[in-house]
């Protein structure tokens, strides 16, 4: 495998709130990336979408997940 510099795993919206039966399998891999990261000592950044009260998703199509934690 050809080396990268500067490499970084972004782990993004991988939240409760999005998981679903069509997104169950994407777990497994992605437990999977963040374990060969920290075996390479490679930095992980992860983010967090936070569907805020009002918001377009709240009030377009009636989504009311990922608004608290544990989401």
């Amino acid at each position: 495998m050809e080396e990268i510099e500067n490499a970084v795993l972004a782990v993004i919206d991988m939240q409760n709130g999005f998981r679903n039966e069509h997104t169950n399998h994407v777990i497994q891999n992605v437990d999977e990336l963040i374990g060969g990261c920290k075996d390479l000592a490679l930095p992980i950044v992860f983010t967090r979408f936070f569907n805020a009260l009002g918001s377009s998703y709240q009030t377009l199509i009636g989504w009311d997940r990922v608004q608290s934690p544990p989401e």
